[in-house]
């Protein structure tokens, strides 16, 4: 019986086949995972999405989502900025560290 199509992928890509992926090397499988959240519907969808999956992400947030989360909520994701970057040090707060990975809506 042949491997799955899903198989063979992460077969290759643990292999490091045809180089590295953003952030990786070859032979390391490890790749960056940006998730742009702009609701909180978007983020209870994608944080049981990526608890189920058992992987970690960066989650883009607008600072005005941001308002009202806390850090214990977004445990193990790191945080990233969405759209205006106005309320930016908000992000730092919520983040526990300075936000260094940003999107604008243009740019996604």
């Amino acid at each position: 019986m042949a491997p799955s199509s899903t198989a063979a992928v992460r077969a290759a890509l643990r292999a490091g086949r045809a180089g590295a992926w953003h952030g990786g090397h070859p032979g390391d499988p490890r790749v960056g995972l940006s998730v742009p959240v702009r609701s909180d519907a978007d983020l209870r969808a994608a944080l049981a999405t990526l608890a189920e999956a058992g992987v970690n992400a960066t989650l883009l947030l607008s600072p005005a989502l941001a308002r009202g989360l806390d850090r214990a909520r977004l445990a193990g994701h790191e945080v990233g900025g969405l759209g205006d970057p106005a309320g930016a040090p908000g992000l730092d707060v919520l983040a526990g560290t300075p936000v260094t990975t940003w999107a604008t809506p243009e740019r996604l």
